[in-house]
């Protein structure tokens, strides 16, 4: 079976690449381009792992990882953060628990790396 992919980030140009590049690895890829509905996703898709953008249309994507973290049913997903504005020292704090950190644009090969390393 392959492995699951969410990825929730407002900007479609920047996670075009890394969308075709996992699907060519053999992953099962699904976007979101909001925050809204992320629940319902992860229960129908029940993704693997999820890459989550820190900024979502003004939303603060750490929230959400720390929301997904608390939450019996989703905790055990692994989170990636990404962001093309912050660095990762920047988005740690006592609240937010992310298993890895992306910059964009992406290093599309550091990007496959650490999504392997966390679902296998």
């Amino acid at each position: 079976m392959k492995k699951r992919i969410l990825i929730v980030d407002d900007q479609p140009l920047s996670i075009e690449p890394v969308t075709m590049l996992f699907e060519e690895e053999g992953y099962e890829v699904k976007t979101m381009n909001t925050h809204k509905g992320i629940f319902t996703e992860i229960d129908e898709f029940k993704p693997d792992i999820i890459l989550l953008d820190v900024f979502l249309n003004g939303n603060d994507g750490r929230y959400i990882c720390s929301l997904l973290k608390s939450m019996d049913k989703t905790q055990a997903i692994p989170i990636v953060l990404i962001s093309g504005l912050m660095e990762y020292k920047t988005i740690l704090s006592e609240d937010v628990c992310p298993d890895g950190f992306l910059q964009k644009p992406f290093d599309l090969d550091k990007c496959i790396e650490m999504v392997k390393s966390l679902v296998n």
